[in-house]
C-alpha cells in the first residue's frame, strides 16, 4: 500500500476513534499530504478527514513545526486553509441540500405522505459530523401515512399513489421531472436532483432479488423511523438501513465499483447502530438473500483498515474472510475506477468493460446469480439493445 494511501486510512479511522490511531507524521508523510486528500475527494471522503488533518497538525505530538522550515511551513499552512476551506463549502453544500429538500418533504407532509430518505442524508446521520457526509442526488421512496406500518400486501410490481403524488408535487414547487428508469424518476427542483424511487432496488427478473425488494419493503414499515433534524425527512430505522446499505453496496461492487464512502457508511453506521440491532435476524436474512458473504467481506475490510470495532454480538455472527481477499478488495477500491468519465473514449471503455468482467468473475462466489446470468442479464439491460426500461420491471 502506498503511504499516502495508509495515511489516509489512518486519518478515516482517527475520524471514527479519534482516540485510536497516532497523531504523529514522519517528514515523508508531511510532504504527500496534498496526495492524501486528493485521494480523499475522489473518494468522496475529503470532508470527514478535516477534522483528522487539523488534529494531525496540531497536536505537540506530531512534532509538526520542527520538521518543516519557515518556507515549507507557509506553504504546508496555505494547504491547511484549502482544507478548511473544503470543510465550510462541504457544510454549506450539505445544508443547502437539507433546506430544499425539507421543502419538499414538508409539502408531502401536508398531503399525508411520507417522505423516507434512502442513502445520503439518512446515513449522515450516523457521522460524528452529518454535514461532512457528500451527498450528490437525494433519493428518496414515498408512502401514504395511512398505510398501516405492518402492511405488505400490496404487489411487488405495482407503484404506489404516492409515488405519483410526489411527481405532481414537485411540479406545484416549481420542479420538473423525467421517468428515469424502471427504479425511479427523477426530479429537479432548484438545482437539485431527487431521484423519487418506485422499487427499492434492482430486481432484474430473478427471484432472489424480488425476495429481497419484498424484505426491504417489509422492513421499512414495520418500525417508524426518525425525523431528520426536525423537519419531515425521514431517517428510516436502523435495520432497514443495515438491509438497504448492503444491497446497494453490492450492486456497486459489481457493476460499478465500491468508494472509500461507502465502507466509511458501514464503519459509521456498525458504530452508531450495533447494540440496537438483532445481528442474528440480520444474518439470516442475509444469508437467505445470498449476501452474507459480501457482509462478511466488507465488514472485514472496514475492521483491518476503518478501525471498526465488533461487539460481542456482531463478532460471534461474522465469518472469517481470507486476508489476501480483504487486502485486494481495499486495494481495488483506492486504485480501480469503473465509473464512467465524461467523453469516454471507445478503448477506455473497452478497457472498463473487460475488467468489469473480470472483477465479476474473480468475485463470483459472492454474486446473487451464477456468472453466465450475471453477464447475460446485463446484455439483456444493455443501453445498445434500446430496451424500453419504462414498460419493464429487470
Amino acid at each position: 500500500m502506498y503511504p499516502f494511501e495508509s495515511v489516509l486510512l489512518r486519518w478515516l479511522r482517527l475520524s471514527l476513534y479519534p482516540k485510536s490511531e497516532s497523531v504523529t507524521l514522519s517528514s515523508e508523510e508531511v510532504n504527500i499530504i496534498e496526495e492524501v486528500f486528493h485521494l480523499a475527494m475522489r473518494q468522496g471522503v475529503g470532508g470527514v478527514i478535516v477534522p483528522s488533518i487539523e488534529q494531525t497538525l496540531a497536536s505537540p505530538e506530531s512534532n509538526f513545526c520542527h520538521q518543516l522550515d519557515s518556507q515549507g511551513f507557509n506553504v504546508v499552512s496555505g494547504r491547511i486553509l484549502d482544507y478548511i476551506h473544503h470543510r465550510m463549502s462541504q457544510r454549506r453544500h450539505y445544508l443547502n441540500q437539507m433546506a430544499r429538500v425539507a421543502r419538499y418533504a414538508e409539502a408531502l407532509h401536508v398531503k399525508g405522505i411520507t417522505m423516507y430518505i434512502l442513502k445520503g442524508i439518512a446515513y449522515s446521520t450516523y457521522y460524528s459530523e452529518p454535514t461532512m457526509r457528500e451527498c450528490g442526488d437525494c433519493d428518496c421512496y414515498l408512502l401514504s401515512e395511512s398505510l398501516p406500518l405492518c402492511s405488505i400486501s400490496y404487489d411487488i410490481l405495482s407503484i404506489s399513489d404516492a409515488y405519483k403524488v410526489g411527481l405532481e408535487t414537485i411540479k406545484e414547487l416549481g420542479g420538473t421531472y423525467d421517468e428515469g428508469t424502471s427504479k425511479h424518476s427523477h426530479m429537479f427542483l432548484h438545482g437539485l436532483v431527487i431521484e423519487n424511487h418506485r422499487y427499492l432496488s434492482d430486481f432484474q427478473n430473478s427471484e432472489v432479488c424480488q425476495r429481497i425488494e419484498i424484505l426491504l419493503r417489509q422492513r421499512l414499515l414495520e418500525r417508524p423511523g426518525t425525523r431528520i433534524r426536525n423537519s419531515w425527512m425521514i431517517c428510516p430505522n436502523a435495520h432497514f438501513n443495515a438491509l438497504f446499505f448492503l444491497r446497494h453496496a453490492m450492486e456497486h461492487f459489481f457493476f460499478s465499483g465500491l468508494s472509500l464512502r461507502m465502507l466509511y457508511d458501514w464503519a459509521a453506521l456498525i458504530k452508531a447502530e450495533q447494540n440496537h440491532l438483532q445481528w442474528q435476524v440480520i444474518f439470516q436474512e442475509l444469508e437467505d438473500c445470498h449476501m452474507r458473504s459480501f457482509a462478511d467481506l466488507i465488514t472485514a475490510v472496514c475492521i483491518r483498515y476503518l478501525g471498526t470495532q465488533p461487539n460481542e454480538e456482531l463478532s460471534r455472527y461474522l465469518s472469517p474472510v481470507q486476508p489476501s481477499r480483504v487486502e485486494r478488495l481495499m486495494k481495488e477500491t483506492l486504485r480501480h475506477d469503473f465509473s464512467i468519465p465524461h467523453d469516454e473514449s471507445f478503448l477506455h471503455k473497452c478497457h472498463r468493460v473487460l475488467y468489469r468482467f473480470v472483477h465479476q468473475y474473480r468475485y463470483r462466489d459472492l454474486a446473487f446469480n451464477p456468472y453466465y446470468k450475471t453477464i447475460l442479464l446485463q446484455f439483456i439491460n444493455c443501453s445498445y439493445l434500446q430496451k424500453n426500461k419504462k414498460n419493464s420491471h429487470c
